[in-house]
């Protein structure tokens, strides 16, 4: 059983509350007839014991005693938060990822409070949908498309970098399209090469 600590003490009464819980982490009521007695849990001290998981910040215990003892004393034990072994939670993101910046994911103890962070990667850009060599996203490869990346190769056609026609007319990857693209794409188109 974990280390424990006193959150709460009274004398005898038919039910105990704790009303700073950590949702999550496990209470204990304690009733004995005799607080003097150096350990509470001996035969014929002890009147009631439960244990309950704090579902939200308040946590209630009812008892109902047989008998009437005068000095009879109800504790509840909650979790040492300052000598324990961290209990996280799940991860919860916190700060979504997204294709410019990285997120943040956080986790919480159920003990003792304590946070945890950690990153998330960056989403990976989309990659357009398009063919190598087809600039005019007709379908098919033809002298057409060799002369639309000609003209580009010059600047006088304008796409986008990343966009399907860009990617389309830059046959070689190198992140330009120039005359060889279109050279490479009229000889695909007329069946002298292939991609």
């Amino acid at each position: 059983m974990p280390k424990r600590q006193t959150v709460g003490e009274s004398e005898l009464i038919s039910s105990a509350e704790y009303d700073k819980a950590i949702i999550g982490a496990e209470y204990v009521l304690v009733v004995v007839k005799d607080p003097t007695q150096g350990d509470w849990l001996i035969d014929g001290n002890l009147l009631f014991i439960e244990q309950q998981t704090a579902k939200s910040e308040t946590v209630s215990f009812n008892y109902v005693p047989r008998e009437y003892y005068v000095n009879a004393t109800a504790k509840i034990f909650g979790p040492d938060r300052d000598n324990h072994i961290h209990r996280f939670g799940e991860w919860t993101v916190t700060k979504p990822a997204t294709v410019e910046a990285e997120g943040e994911e956080t986790r919480i103890c159920v003990v003792c409070g304590e946070k945890e962070i950690r990153g998330i990667p960056k989403l990976m850009p989309e990659t357009p949908e398009y063919t190598k060599g087809d600039v005019d996203g007709d379908g098919e490869i033809s002298s057409g498309d060799a002369r639309l990346a000609l003209r580009a190769s010059v600047k006088l056609e304008n796409y986008e970098p990343g966009s399907p026609a860009f990617l389309a007319a830059d046959v070689d990857g190198n992140g330009a399209i120039e005359s060889s693209d279109a050279r490479t794409i009229l000889r695909v188109s007329v069946k002298l090469e292939a991609f």
